[in-house]
């Protein structure tokens, strides 16, 4: 046994590498687009017209049928609808979309 203590190595850490910190590079932020230009470019996109040609039927209803909705994944997608189950709703950035399309649009 003693022989066994004599060869026992204690593990060793490998050596300690000089990390020094990289100089932070900064990266430019994100552009943020505004909710203005952001509608504007779904409507141009024209991805969403038949969901907006429905505008007074998405509004008034609170919980919409699946079939009834036009081009809902793209309205998902944008985040103007939202699906809930079996139904969808529309969203709060939905109804924000809308409000700005009577107004401005």
């Amino acid at each position: 046994m003693k022989a066994e203590v004599e060869n026992y190595r204690k593990p060793t850490l490998p050596k300690k590498k000089d990390f020094k910190q990289k100089p932070a590079v900064s990266k430019p932020a994100p552009k943020k687009v505004d909710q203005k230009e952001e509608f504007e470019s779904f409507v141009k996109s024209g991805k969403i017209d038949d969901f907006i040609v429905q505008s007074d039927f998405l509004l008034r209803e609170n919980i919409l049928n699946r079939p009834s909705v036009k081009n809902a994944a793209t309205a998902i997608a944008f985040g103007l609808l939202e699906a809930k189950g079996t139904k969808y709703s529309l969203s709060q950035k939905g109804q924000e979309f809308f409000k700005w399309k009577m107004l401005d649009g």
